[in-house]
């Protein structure tokens, strides 16, 4: 009911739409009537309700890498993000063999306030049990000779070893003089599981002989186990009853020096004169 060249009356309050923003009429509202007009609201999206058209609005890029030239998985990139809106999350778990994931760097932000790139971060996980070896607890492992008065070889002590891992083995072969070596105690486990001292165990070796046991030769004996008990003994042996007094220790009774042989001959004769004597008689006895 309008009059030609009044007023166009004005909209009463502020159109307004939920995730959106009232950008004006259309056609744009004439100052004065001048015929039958419909003006029709029209509307800009807002998805980060910030009152501002999404068109009229920076758009950003939201990236996810690993960290290490592709080698774990491939970049995931988000763009065309309004500032404001939800940071979009990573698609997925990030894992790569031998290490855990540790996060992003930097940490990812609640909403998208301009363009950034998400740094996978990852900690070494060498015994493979889910925990980065950096928040573990170490142990060591200590090679010992056991021996308090000598040094039989320097300690071999293994450090900041995780648990699970192989037990580090001696370096070397332990050797003592005169002993054998018979192990280590306790026995040397597998992993490592905690803290730990091997101490070296000996035994006491034989005789040098290499067969031979203490006590099995007895003092005197010529040969180990020819000689009988109750032979020649140290100190046993007696002059030969048939060598004169004048032999020198150490000659034969076989080998008679020239005294010897003129004593022999008296002997030879005193026999053979003693001989005929009785001859002699036994004729006499004959006669009567």
């Amino acid at each position: 009911n309008l009059l030609s060249g009044v007023a166009t009356p004005a909209f009463e309050g502020t159109p307004t739409r939920e995730g959106y923003v009232f950008k004006g009429w259309e056609p744009a509202v004439a100052e004065k009537v001048t015929g039958d007009a419909t003006y029709a609201a029209t509307w800009g999206e807002d998805k980060n309700n910030n009152g501002i058209d999404d068109n009229e609005e920076t758009k950003y890029t939201v990236t996810y890498t690993d960290g290490v030239d592709g080698e774990v998985f491939a970049d995931q990139v988000y763009g065309n993000l309004l500032s404001g809106v939800a940071t979009p999350a990573f698609e997925g778990t990030p894992t790569r063999e031998g290490y855990v994931f540790k996060g992003w760097k930097p940490a990812v932000a609640e909403k998208v306030t301009g363009d950034v790139t998400y740094v996978a971060t990852w900690g070494e996980d060498k015994n493979n049990n889910g925990i980065a070896d950096d928040e573990e607890t170490k142990y060591t492992v200590r090679y010992t000779d056991g021996v308090d008065e000598e040094v039989i070889f320097a300690d071999q002590v293994y450090g900041n070893l995780l648990s699970g891992v192989d037990t580090p083995a001696f370096k070397g072969t332990p050797t003592r003089e005169g002993y054998v070596f018979k192990g280590w105690k306790p026995a040397v486990a597998e992993k490592v599981t905690g803290d730990v001292t091997y101490v070296a165990v000996w035994e006491k070796a034989k005789d040098n002989n290499g067969d031979t046991k203490p006590g099995d030769t007895k003092p005197g004996d010529t040969k180990p186990g020819n000689t009988k008990p109750g032979n020649t003994k140290p100190g046993n042996t007696k002059p030969n009853t048939t060598t004169n007094s004048s032999t020198k220790a150490g000659t034969s009774a076989r080998s008679p020096k020239t005294s010897d042989t003129a004593n022999l001959a008296l002997w030879m004769a005193l026999l053979v004169v003693s001989g005929g004597s009785m001859v002699i008689n036994k004729k006499k006895k004959y006669n009567r």
